[in-house]
């Protein structure tokens, strides 16, 4: 049977640094060249989220999903991994494996992220960049941990976050401004057997379906 609760792999579920100065430095440089794209595709009905969405977004009221991207090179990729792998390694107290990574997505006006945990073989230690934001409030990731507790974490430019991303998380406010622009990137422990966490449930209708599974 497989287990209602992901591991616990770092001794704290998240914890958010500022982005190390070489690094940011170069994330602002190509950021300054780039174009967004929109991205396409039908919004669709998600009976588990009870709401219509697009990858994983939706907006308030009837709007359709406000989503664009912008692609990184390959070289700022590298320079991530071989920048945040060994931080990452220390806080999480085990050796990891470079699984996946995303360029910038950008969010706009009503976005809401909804409650979900990431892919058990391949997002189990993940990182959000924080770019760049045109906010008219700070817009805040609702992040529930092992022991059922609800962070809400903010961002300023220049932080990054690392968090178990098998914990849910979610960003349920809907965001209020023109734009919020984040990189993601995902490892998973060099010794990790996905097998066995299979079955967590990876989305929530509701916060309230989430914190249930704590009995709170």
């Amino acid at each position: 049977m497989s287990p209602v609760h992901p591991p616990r792999i770092a001794v704290c579920a998240l914890r958010k640094i500022a982005t190390p100065t070489p690094l940011q430095a170069r994330i602002l440089a190509e950021y300054a060249r780039m174009n967004f794209a929109p991205v396409g595709g039908e919004a669709t009905y998600d009976e588990e989220y009870g709401a219509r969405q697009r990858g994983g977004i939706s907006a308030s009221g009837e709007a359709a999903p406000d989503i664009a991207y912008a692609p990184i090179s390959g070289e700022l990729f590298d320079a991530c991994y071989e920048t945040l792998t060994p931080m990452l390694e220390e806080w999480a107290g085990c050796p990891l494996t470079r699984s996946f990574g995303h360029g910038i997505r950008s969010y706009g006006r009503g976005s809401i992220l909804h409650l979900h945990r990431d892919r058990v073989d391949t997002h189990v230690i993940s990182c959000i960049i924080h770019v760049d934001d045109r906010s008219d409030v700070p817009w805040p990731l609702d992040f529930i941990d092992h022991d059922g507790v609800l962070h809400q974490v903010t961002f300023t430019t220049g932080e990054t976050l690392f968090y178990e991303s098998l914990c849910p998380h979610a960003r349920l406010t809907p965001f209020q401004g023109d734009y919020y622009r984040n990189m993601y990137l995902h490892w998973r422990p060099t010794e990790w057997d996905p097998a066995r966490y299979s079955g967590l449930k990876s989305k929530y209708a509701s916060l309230q379906e989430c914190l249930a599974q704590w009995g709170r």
